[in-house]
């Protein structure tokens, strides 16, 4: 199932994620690290919000950090400025996952460019 899922996410040209909310580490797959412009695997949530255009980075960490804090669903679009080309639009979905104890762990996600989205 996990090699189905891998590639149906890279046929729809589709991003994953994972952030450990303790750590801040995420890993990314790489259609997402290619859609946001990383530079490798091991890119932090820094990294990104770097990538993300101006006025949408408040809303985007805002939206992230109360995503975490309330174990509630993500989801949000924000502009996305690559150091290369024009500017896009991207559509990110994530939810969290808790420990035992109910406390956030993991913020496990997707990302796409939102025109491939809005021509499905």
């Amino acid at each position: 199932m996990a090699l189905d899922l891998a590639l149906a996410l890279e046929t729809a040209e589709i991003g994953a994620f994972e952030l450990d909310v303790n750590t801040g580490h995420v890993r990314w797959s790489d259609a997402a690290r290619d859609l946001l412009w990383l530079d490798d695997h091991e890119a932090d949530l820094e990294t990104l919000m770097q990538r993300i255009h101006p006025r949408d980075s408040d809303r985007v960490r805002y939206a992230v950090m109360q995503a975490i804090f309330e174990a509630s669903p993500l989801a949000t679009q924000f502009r996305l400025t690559p150091p290369r080309g024009p500017t896009i639009l991207v559509e990110l979905r994530a939810r969290v996952t808790c420990d035992a104890a109910g406390r956030p762990k993991r913020l496990l996600g997707v990302c796409l460019e939102a025109a491939a989205l809005q021509a499905a």
